[in-house]
């Protein structure tokens, strides 16, 4: 079944739902809006447009932040030169590889789990 990415308009917060195609056609609304748990959420594109067989973007949860530090974190890294969106649970989201050695750089954090060409 198809995944689908909708985003909370009351916070910003991603959601993924796997839904089929009928059940999607009857729960979302002509303009793209969708209740998901009494929240008013709209879809986005993004996600389904982009390739994902090689997996991203990854959410990382071994250089995440407490929940209370998004904000904070959010901005190092946007200042360090390498804006990176942070998910509320302080995971940072990871666009391809290139973007995830940016942000091992930036951090100074050693990748022990990198391939040939990732940051070390």
């Amino acid at each position: 079944m198809p995944t689908y990415e909708y985003e909370f308009l009351d916070n910003g917060e991603h959601v993924e739902l796997v839904l089929s195609v009928a059940e999607m056609e009857h729960r979302q609304l002509p303009d793209g809006t969708m209740t998901i748990d009494g929240r008013k959420a709209r879809r986005v594109y993004g996600f389904e447009t982009q390739a994902t067989s090689a997996g991203w973007p990854i959410y990382s949860q071994s250089i995440a932040c407490h929940p209370r530090q998004v904000k904070q974190f959010s901005e190092t890294l946007q200042q360090a030169g390498v804006p990176t969106f942070v998910r509320s649970d302080g995971c940072p989201e990871l666009r391809d590889r290139a973007h995830r050695k940016k942000v091992f750089h930036a951090l100074k954090v050693i990748d022990l789990d990198g391939g040939c060409g990732d940051a070390t």
